[in-house]
């Protein structure tokens, strides 16, 4: 996590799971899931593509 969102990213997310009891809830039950099919899991990519509105 610190190297995708950097310290003060990290730390601003830490806050916001700390002081927020949904999102916490909400944050524990995605490790479960993720740890429940860690063994499945594996990487997700999604490519998109915009439609040029230039004719």
């Amino acid at each position: 996590m610190l190297r995708d969102e950097g310290l003060r990213g990290s730390l601003r997310v830490a806050f916001n799971v700390a002081t927020n009891p949904t999102l916490r809830h909400r944050m524990f039950a995605m490790r479960r899931l993720f740890t429940k099919y860690q063994e499945h899991l594996r990487a997700i990519s999604l490519v998109g593509q915009r439609e040029s509105t230039n004719a």
